[in-house]
């Protein structure tokens, strides 16, 4: 866009042929995704509920964090377990509320009339799915990660996750709107490695930014620094799909690029390869995705990955 803007002032002067390089690769890449649907603006609560004063369980942790199990019959993820959240409805827009965009990043780096109007449906869509009876308001939020619905599919979403932290102990929620099949109060590590608790890709990833926080204390702290000293970005994966199960990629994924040329071919299935995910992910040099097979759900990385504040230590089960 820096060079689209450096030179706008006298394009309309010039031969397409004619424009510099870099200009030309970015109206090409504009016109190729503008015949996708536009994703629709989403937000999520993460409520992080400490435990009882001096208890750790919960494999260690002195937390919990609200899951609601999506219904069989939602067309996007059903029967998937994730935080409550959904679609931005017109009144929760301020004035001179902006979409984020998925064809150029998006740093979402300051409360302003953008972060608001998510934070205020974050905690809109967080009292109508469970009927969240506690104090919400929209400055207690802090900014956790921005995920993008990957190209391959048909029904996408900009989705921006919210931490809100609660010492309270006893909260009596319902599940509401036919939307909610149950809900579950889990740390981390319970659903990441409970099979009865399936995951969207982008679920996986962010609980395992939570595994380097035990403390309820600890974490918050780590949120308050973070959105202090650090811009949120949105991230898009590539979907591939393997005989065995499927493969999210992140940015930082060796593979990333390559795949997300593979991508832009056919935009309307997931990038197919032959053979085994984990066989493939043993091919690369540098890993940073998540692999859901029937025998395995994690997210692999070669080393300290830094998305945005957020460090997730070396992880290969390989």
């Amino acid at each position: 866009l820096s060079y689209y803007n450096e030179y706008k002032s006298y394009l309309r002067w010039l031969n397409e042929s004619m424009y510099p390089q870099k200009v030309r690769m970015l109206l090409k890449f504009t016109r190729k995704f503008s015949a996708l649907p536009s994703p629709r603006q989403s937000a999520s609560t993460i409520v992080i509920q400490a435990n009882k004063p001096g208890v750790t369980c919960n494999n260690g942790y002195g937390y919990k964090l609200l899951f609601v199990k999506r219904a069989q019959k939602m067309k996007s993820w059903p029967g998937t377990l994730t935080f409550p959240g959904g679609v931005l409805d017109e009144p929760d827009k301020a004035a001179g509320f902006r979409p984020i965009t998925d064809i150029m990043p998006y740093q979402l780096c300051k409360y302003d009339e953008v972060d608001h109007s998510y934070r205020t449906a974050a905690i809109r869509e967080l009292i109508e799915e469970t009927s969240y009876p506690l104090q919400a308001k929209p400055d207690m939020l802090m900014p956790w990660s921005i995920w993008t619905t990957p190209l391959s599919i048909n029904r996408r979403f900009n989705t921006v996750f919210y931490t809100l932290f609660t010492n309270e102990q006893t909260i009596a929620l319902n599940p509401q709107c036919g939307e909610i099949e149950s809900i579950h109060w889990l740390s981390p590590t319970e659903a990441l490695h409970d099979p009865g608790y399936p995951l969207a890709p982008p679920q996986i990833a962010d609980l395992h930014k939570f595994l380097a926080h035990q403390s309820f204390d600890e974490l918050e702290k780590f949120c308050a620094n973070r959105y202090q000293n650090y811009k949120t970005e949105n991230c898009l994966p590539v979907l591939l799909k393997f005989d065995d199960g499927m493969t999210a990629l992140l940015p930082k994924d060796s593979f990333y690029k390559e795949a997300l040329d593979l991508q832009q071919k056919d935009l309307s299935n997931p990038v197919c390869l032959k053979g085994s995910a984990l066989n493939h992910s043993k091919t690369q040099s540098y890993l940073c995705r998540s692999v859901i097979t029937k025998h395995i759900r994690c997210l692999l990385v070669s080393e300290n990955v830094c998305f945005d504040g957020h460090v997730i230590p070396p992880k290969n089960e390989l």
